[in-house]
């Protein structure tokens, strides 16, 4: 993996991950930490990458509604609102 700032190749692995189990990088040019999300659409968003295709998957395959699939999720343990959703 490069580093997304300088695009370096010299990266080194870290031991510790960010809190939703995302590898930590640290560039052996520029010295900043990276993790794997950094530089994707993907970087501020505060759930699993994997929870977001989920979510786009029930509102286009099954055509369920905002409201409907942010309930379908709060059964499975994840809060949020249709507007989340929306979003």
């Amino acid at each position: 993996m490069d580093c997304p700032h300088c695009q370096s190749p010299h990266v080194s692995l870290l031991q510790r991950k960010t809190h939703l189990g995302y590898t930590m990088f640290r560039c052996k040019h520029c010295r900043r930490t990276f993790n794997e999300r950094t530089d994707t659409p993907f970087n501020f968003i505060e759930v699993p990458t994997d929870i977001v295709f989920q979510v786009l998957f029930c509102c286009v395959r099954y055509k369920l509604s905002y409201r409907d699939v942010a309930e379908f999720f709060l059964l499975r343990g994840f809060k949020f609102t249709h507007e989340t959703v929306r979003f």
